[in-house]
């Protein structure tokens, strides 16, 4: 199997034939700058990147859909296509996967490659919604092919499968893919409750989510965590640990503080049982101009929402001196 040429690094979700064809249409600006339903969503960095990278295109000229739910035919194209799109006939052994299908190759591909198999009587099921169990164990497979079976899950990250409330509907196949991503990804909470909802379809933004999670984490090549659109934010509110919140309301200093995030990359991340354990000294609320919290944020001296920064020569992208001078900024 060829894959991308990348380092490791050590310690980290039925469309109609309308949808099943998106994957075939060209992007329609760099970064996903042309879809209409990519700015302010809640994946939009991961979005960009997978556009950019030509994992992931779009639903029309305009439209990425990232809520809409995935095919398993889809998702063999986007693991195929982050591979490198490897040499793979379209002769399939499957019967429901003709040879001019869009999909064809990408499935040929990942079933030779031992990372999909079909679902019985000799089907792969491509236009059958992929689960979030099926891509979390694909991904993991991926791992193991690529970099050999994990030494240590979850080294940094306290939460494991057991912490989440529905563990018990994980398949039995996916038990040990689901570990791997709760402890190694960072597979966080569904919702406001801690529900993995492993048999769920899942999402085009999940799904791109989880794979650049996997490229940063695993793969070891340093991703973006968010997207701040500085014109919508008209206060943010900072609460230095348990100190008394300030608010930040002046353009320059909301546009500083944009660009500082939105410029800021990580290589690994770090989840502590507590939420205010040293480290995190910062707590952050974007406002529009209704007062309505737009996103929250935790920051620490190097990272956003645990996703840290390896710096080596002592300095510091969030310092407090500079934080306190957005005030007058």
């Amino acid at each position: 199997m060829r894959l991308k040429t990348i380092g490791k690094r050590g310690a980290g979700l039925l469309l109609s034939a309308l949808l099943a064809l998106s994957l075939c249409l060209p992007v329609s600006a760099a970064g996903g700058a042309g879809y209409t339903d990519l700015r302010g969503h809640w994946a939009e960095s991961q979005l960009q990147w997978a556009v950019e990278q030509g994992y992931l295109t779009g639903t029309s000229a305009t439209t990425l859909s990232p809520n809409k739910t995935l095919t398993r035919g889809m998702a063999a194209v986007i693991l195929y296509r982050y591979a490198g799109s490897p040499t793979a006939g379209e002769n399939s052994r499957f019967s429901d996967v003709p040879a001019g299908a869009y999909y064809a190759k990408a499935v040929a591909w990942v079933d030779q490659a031992g990372l999909m198999s079909g679902r019985g009587n000799g089907r792969f099921a491509p236009q059958a919604n992929m689960t979030r169990e099926e891509f979390l164990t694909v991904l993991y497979r991926l791992r193991v092919q690529t970099y050999g079976v994990p030494e240590q899950v979850g080294e940094n990250n306290w939460v494991t499968l057991a912490d989440y409330g529905d563990q018990d509907t994980v398949s039995a196949y996916a038990r040990e893919s689901l570990a791997w991503a709760v402890g190694d990804l960072f597979l966080a909470y569904s919702g406001t409750a801690n529900f993995l909802r492993p048999r769920d379809a899942v999402t085009r933004a999940e799904v791109v989510t989880l794979l650049s999670r996997y490229d940063c984490l695993v793969a070891g090549n340093p991703a973006q965590v968010c997207v701040i659109h500085p014109e919508q934010i008209a206060t943010i509110t900072f609460r230095p640990g348990s100190a008394a919140p300030y608010d930040v309301t002046g353009p320059a200093a909301i546009q500083a503080f944009a660009e500082r995030v939105n410029g800021f990359t990580y290589d690994h991340m770090v989840r502590t049982k507590n939420t205010s354990a040293p480290g995190i000294y910062y707590y952050v609320w974007l406002k529009d101009k209704t007062g309505a919290v737009v996103r929250r944020m935790t920051l620490s001296v190097n990272g956003i929402d645990g996703c840290e920064k390896t710096v080596t020569d002592g300095s510091e992208l969030f310092p407090l001196s500079w934080l306190q001078g957005l005030l007058t900024t």
